[in-house]
């Protein structure tokens, strides 16, 4: 049974009807105690199941209790129903605390009466638990939260409600939140989702912590026309970190990839850059990452055309970090076989150096004026180069094709006529010394001669019968490896044991 002080009808405003008179009050509005506070002496009388627990109880007016003091024929007013929580709260064990009364958390700041009254705050709670608030750094969620995914009745506007903790607030926040998150005490699921850190991590599908948090639609549907935000980190700010980037990159990329996607880098460093393999891809609908515009080098300006070969020769800057190969060609191609190299149709640019309208003509070798990739009378000498074994050769030039080509036309190659002395011809003693050679670098002697060139004199079947294995040839361990290959030389019966 209610407990009433009075039975007086209330002033609530009335609105008459024909038949009778009805109560109106706001639908789903809270209860008005403000007015009623004269009228109870205890909150039992209408929240009579919260000692016990009982949640079919503490909110259980109806319109046959209201009709107890109002002296009308109907009621239009309903309560509002159980408000979404994330709390983990026992009123029964509270009940149990020795005068502990409902207004000891239920009520209003600065209140007078005992049915001033609203939802309990979070502050007080401070008054008989340890910690330094609400929001601090160190306050424990679970104690009164249950996480996000668990908090089934909290709607999407309840969730963009919660109040940022503290150490959101700071500056450094979003670049050092990292590593709290990965913290084992990390509060993070208490109001985030998946979605909250996808918004922004291009590579979230990648990090454990994003991982291990659920999905969750109601964070999906508040995250979905806001973009990702990138602040620049203090590393980034220096005037060099375009041209020293590379090493920090090399050490955590990893870390590159919370912000950055492939295309990000591809387009300075090219699509075939191997450490591209370490970012991720961009997915439809997620985040695109920070883009970086692709910017010349230092000392990529208007000249550097013309003086780059001295920079390419030496590897510095690293050339192909930005360029392939096929940039090289495309200005450096062969103009017919045994010509030096010369630049291929200018560009736009260079175009437009020759016709006047670029300040920069003058620096700029054309086609016509220009010695290509290699220098001048660079043909006559070249041979140096060659017998360097230097591998950049191959870059631009076919041993097999180029190479032989040129030097048969000219009559320093072996046309088979020749018995392999005319390329040789400044080395008198060669077809005596040749082995060595041939056996340090068997891969030169490919690109003019054939096998059968080496078989006119080495072979155990016919013609000079010359050996061609050193003093410590052992002829059984070679055996047992490749008998087919000795075959080329020898015959059956010599092989057979």
């Amino acid at each position: 049974m209610r407990r009433f002080a009075t039975r007086a009808a209330l002033a609530i405003p009335v609105l008459l009807i024909a038949g009778g008179a009805l109560l109106s009050l706001p639908q789903d509005e809270p209860f008005p105690h403000d007015i009623h506070v004269d009228m109870f002496n205890t909150c039992l009388g209408c929240h009579a199941g919260i000692p016990e627990g009982d949640g079919a109880a503490w909110l259980s007016v109806t319109e046959a209790d209201c009709l107890e003091c109002h002296e009308v024929d109907e009621i239009d007013w309903s309560p509002p129903g159980p408000r979404g929580t994330n709390l983990v709260f026992s009123h029964p064990d509270h009940a149990e605390i020795e005068e502990l009364e409902c207004g000891e958390c239920h009520g209003l700041p600065d209140a007078e009466e005992f049915m001033e009254v609203g939802a309990a705050r979070p502050t007080i709670c401070f008054d008989c638990h340890d910690g330094d608030s609400h929001l601090a750094a160190n306050t424990e969620c679970s104690f009164c939260h249950v996480s996000l995914a668990d908090a089934t009745t909290l709607t999407a506007g309840q969730i963009a409600a919660f109040p940022n903790p503290f150490s959101h607030e700071q500056d450094d926040f979003i670049s050092a939140h990292g590593e709290a998150a990965l913290s084992a005490d990390a509060n993070c699921a208490f109001c985030h989702a998946q979605e909250s850190c996808s918004r922004c991590h291009v590579n979230a599908g990648q990090v454990s912590a994003i991982a291990a948090l659920p999905t969750d639609a109601r964070v999906a549907s508040l995250t979905a026309d806001r973009d990702g935000w990138w602040p620049t980190p203090a590393s980034h700010e220096g005037s060099d970190w375009a041209t020293v980037h590379g090493t920090e990159a090399a050490g955590a990329i990893e870390s590159c990839a919370n912000c950055h996607a492939r295309p990000s880098c591809s387009g300075c460093h090219g699509d075939s850059a191997p450490f591209l393999a370490a970012l991720p891809e961009p997915v439809k609908g997620g985040p695109a990452g920070v883009q970086v515009v692709a910017l010349r080098p230092p000392g990529h300006d208007f000249t550097f055309a013309a003086q780059h070969a001295t920079a390419a020769s030496l590897g510095l800057p690293n050339c192909s970090a930005c360029h392939a190969e096929a940039e090289c060609v495309d200005c450096h191609a062969l103009r017919g076989t045994g010509q030096p190299p010369l630049p291929s149709v200018p560009s736009a640019r260079h175009q437009a150096q020759k016709e006047g309208e670029d300040p920069g003509v003058a620096a700029v070798p054309s086609a016509e004026t220009a010695g290509g990739f290699h220098p001048v009378n660079f043909i006559m000498r070249h041979a140096a180069d060659a017998y360097s074994v230097r591998s950049d050769c191959t870059d631009c030039h076919s041993t097999e094709v180029f190479c032989r080509d040129c030097h048969t036309n000219l009559g320093f190659g072996d046309n088979g006529a020749t018995r392999g002395n005319a390329f040789h011809n400044l080395q008198p003693d060669w077809l005596l010394s040749h082995g060595r050679a041939a056996r340090q670098g068997m891969e030169e002697c490919a690109s003019c001669h054939q096998q059968d060139s080496c078989l006119r004199c080495h072979s155990a079947k016919a013609g000079w019968r010359v050996s061609p294995h050193g003093p410590d040839f052992d002829p059984e361990r070679v055996s047992e490896r490749s008998r087919q290959s000795c075959g080329i030389c020898h015959s059956g019966s010599i092989l057979d044991p």
